[in-house]
């Protein structure tokens, strides 16, 4: 990504095998942006855009692409209870 990027990003949710997982939609969903030495930059609103194929969206922004530099992505599921994380998506500002 370029340096004050702004757009919307699309993430499949896949297994270890690269099998889409289905995702609730009674559940929530955040997307949060950290710096690669685990600063929290941003947590972002998730979208389910085609839950049962594991699809979901967020918007990302000024806030985190105003410095040039590598971002950790992680996905929180939230049953009501608890958090399931699925991670390990990179994004690198230049």
């Amino acid at each position: 990504m370029f340096k004050n990027d702004v757009r919307n990003i699309q993430l499949f949710i896949t297994d270890q095998y690269g099998e889409k997982i289905a995702l609730n939609g009674a559940y929530s969903y955040s997307v949060k942006t950290y710096t690669s030495g685990g600063t929290l930059v941003k947590s972002h609103t998730a979208t389910l855009d085609y839950a049962t194929g594991g699809l979901l969206s967020f918007d990302i922004d000024t806030v985190t692409t105003a410095t040039v530099g590598t971002y950790n992505v992680v996905v929180f599921e939230n049953n009501g209870t608890t958090d399931k994380l699925y991670g390990g998506l990179k994004i690198e500002v230049r």
